[in-house]
């Protein structure tokens, strides 16, 4: 891999530290996350919550994808 393979975004993206995060869901504020792990370890461990939405999309579908 190389730095072709991760390409800069065109929009800009959010991203926000662990204990942010955990301060807006324990706010009861909505938190969308996406989750850019492979199926399984999104399987096995992923942060949720009433407020929380988790979308899995694996990194590689990006690559694949051209998105």
């Amino acid at each position: 891999m190389n730095a072709d393979d991760f390409p800069t975004p065109d929009v800009d993206v959010d991203s926000v530290d662990p204990d942010s995060l955990k301060g807006r869901i324990d706010a009861g504020e909505d938190v969308t996350i996406l989750d850019a792990r492979m199926r399984s370890d999104y399987e096995e461990w992923r942060i949720d919550g009433e407020t929380v939405t988790s979308i899995n999309v694996p990194y590689f579908e990006f690559l694949d994808d051209e998105i």
